[in-house]
């Protein structure tokens, strides 16, 4: 199911008959806090935030991170930001600050720091809300190392700055790309034309999970990883619920 309504039927149905229902593209599930049938494939935003502080505290010796203030009130950021936001300030992370002004005026480089990363954060995940920013801050950094914390449906525009985001999937190496690229030719008929993973092939990876997972007929709770072509499975139970992937990475581009 990949909506929200057919999600709430096939929960109703699965626990009534036992059967396990994989969930794609939904990030949030209530169902699964007490459904001990669905698997949500996509992990949450929390899960997802924790790995990006992981990463971003392992490197705080060598980062500042650069936040966007775009409104008065902190509540009025989107949720997701104000949780990244909040996440770095418990951390106590390296910030400085800029604003949308300054950037526009080409003085971002006053926010910036000079012999480490400086990581922007942006006030808003939609990049057509900061895309209007990019050509300023290229010119306003002044030869200083400037990142965006980026978003992975960002990879297809034309962002000419460095990039870090989280995703769960991985870019294929070695022996696993030359069957990524071999699969996606049988499938697409076509040879693959870029090498960032696609949701082409995601069902193809929860296809063979679900295959291994469905030994005899039975689904077998002990199974709950998978090493896949593009997308990795570490399921985690969820109390008296279902389970969730958790298997996140962090990409840079």
């Amino acid at each position: 199911p990949a909506y929200q309504k057919s999600v709430e039927i096939l929960a109703t149905y699965a626990q009534e008959h036992h059967k396990p229902v994989m969930i794609p593209f939904l990030q949030s599930v209530p169902n699964v806090k007490t459904n001990p049938y669905l698997l949500k494939f996509n992990a949450s935003e929390e899960i997802q935030t924790h790995a990006l502080m992981e990463y971003l505290d392992s490197l705080r010796e060598s980062t500042n991170i650069v936040l966007v203030d775009a409104y008065a009130n902190k509540m009025d950021y989107p949720q997701d930001i104000r949780i990244l936001r909040d996440s770095i300030k418990a951390r106590q992370l390296s910030v400085t600050h800029t604003t949308i002004r300054q950037i526009l005026s080409d003085s971002v480089s006053l926010a910036l720091k000079d012999s480490v990363e400086n990581i922007l954060l942006f006030h808003s995940d939609r990049y057509s809300n900061v895309q209007l920013l990019m050509p300023y801050l290229l010119s306003g950094k002044r030869g200083k190392q400037l990142t965006v914390l980026s978003q992975y449906v960002w990879q297809n525009e034309h962002i000419l700055l460095p990039q870090i985001f989280t995703s769960v999937f991985g870019t294929p190496e070695g022996e696993m790309f030359t069957r990524y690229e071999q699969d996606y030719a049988q499938y697409f008929g076509h040879k693959l034309s870029s090498t960032q993973p696609r949701y082409d092939l995601l069902g193809y990876d929860l296809t063979r999970y679900m295959l291994l997972a469905l030994r005899g007929g039975t689904f077998r709770a002990m199974d709950m990883t998978y090493e896949g072509v593009q997308s990795s499975i570490r399921f985690v139970k969820i109390d008296n619920g279902g389970y969730e992937n958790t298997h996140i990475v962090i990409q840079r581009r």
